[in-house]
C-alpha cells in the first residue's frame, strides 16, 4: 500500500501561522498556491522570521478565508484591526512594525512566493509516523504540536517514521516521484533551525534539542539510506521542487505518492 496525503498545509505570510486545506493548486512558479506568498523584511532587505525574532511565536494569524485580510491576536495585546493583505499595506506595516519594534515592509509575489531554498522551491514533506516518533522523543502533547513547529506542506500516512527519506537519492540527484497527478522531484533532507526547538506559542526552547534530535535521527535513518547526504543529522523533511508543466494541476488530501520501482 502507498502512502497517502493526510494533510496539507499551506503558510499565506512566510514564518506565520498556516492554513489547512484540503487541495491546493500549483502556481505559475512551481510552489503550492499562496504558500509563503507573503514576507516580512526589515530596512536591511532580511526576512523577518521566527529564527531572528522569537516574538513571532507569540502573534497567532487568522486569515479571511479568501485571504483578502488577516487579523492578529496574542496573549500579550488586544486582537488587532482587520487588515488589507496587500503589499505595502501601511496600516498593516505600522501595526507589525509597533509589534516587533523595527520598521517592517510587506512584500508579495504571487508567482511562487518566497521559499526558504530558491533551488528545491516546492512544498515540504514529512510523515504522520516522522511527527509521531518526534513527538515521543521529546514528550510533546500532540502531532499538531509537532506540526506546528516543523512547518511542513504535506504529510503523509500510511507509511513508517522518515518514510518520506525515500524520496530523494543518495547520490544527489533529483528523484522524480508522483502525488496524485502532479510529477514531483525530490532534492534533499531538510536542514533545520531553531525554531523547532520552540514552544509554538510562547518560544520557550527546549534544552539540547538540537542535540538530541540528532541522536535520534542518526539512529532512526532508514537501513537502506546512504549517509552522503546526512552531514549532520539535524534534518527533517524533504524538499522538494514541482517541474513548471505541472502548473494548474491540484493535488488532494487521499492522493496517493508513488515512486517509480519502490
Amino acid at each position: 500500500m502507498n502512502p497517502v496525503i493526510e494533510q496539507i498545509t499551506i503558510y499565506p505570510v512566510k514564518s506565520m501561522d498556516g492554513i489547512s486545506t484540503d487541495n491546493v493548486e500549483i502556481s505559475p512558479g512551481g510552489s503550492l498556491m499562496n504558500d509563503r506568498r507573503f514576507a516580512l523584511k526589515n530596512t536591511e532587505g532580511k526576512y523577518i522570521n521566527g529564527k531572528k525574532y522569537p516574538l513571532l511565536h507569540s502573534l497567532r494569524a487568522t486569515f479571511s478565508e479568501d485571504l483578502i485580510s488577516v487579523t492578529f491576536s496574542g496573549e500579550s495585546f488586544e486582537t488587532s484591526p482587520s487588515f488589507e493583505l496587500i503589499a505595502g499595506n501601511p496600516l498593516l506595516e505600522e501595526w507589525l512594525g509597533s509589534f516587533f519594534s523595527t520598521r517592517v515592509f510587506f512584500l508579495e509575489d504571487r508567482h511562487s512566493g518566497f521559499p526558504d531554498d530558491l533551488k528545491a522551491y516546492g512544498p515540504t514533506i514529512a510523515s504522520l509516523g516522522s511527527y509521531q516518533a518526534v513527538m515521543q522523543w521529546f514528550n510533546l502533547s500532540s502531532v499538531e504540536e509537532t506540526h506546528r513547529r516543523f512547518r511542513t506542506n504535506i504529510v503523509l500516512s500510511g507509511c513508517p517514521p522518515f518514510w518520506e527519506d525515500t524520496l530523494f537519492s543518495d547520490t544527489g540527484e533529483e528523484k522524480e516521484f508522483q502525488v496524485g497527478a502532479v510529477k514531483f522531484l525530490g532534492i534533499n533532507p531538510c536542514n533545520r533551525c531553531p525554531v523547532p526547538s520552540r514552544h509554538p506559542d510562547t518560544g520557550e526552547p527546549i534544552s539540547d534539542f538540537q542535540k538530541i534530535f540528532s541522536e535520534k535521527r542518526e539512529e532512526t535513518l532508514l537501513p537502506e539510506k546512504d549517509t552522503a547526504r546526512f552531514n549532520h543529522y539535524y534534518k527533517f523533511a524533504v524538499n522538494t521542487k514541482i517541474p513548471l508543466t505541472e502548473t494548474g494541476k491540484y493535488i488532494r488530501v487521499g492522493d496517493i505518492v508513488s515512486i517509480n520501482n519502490y
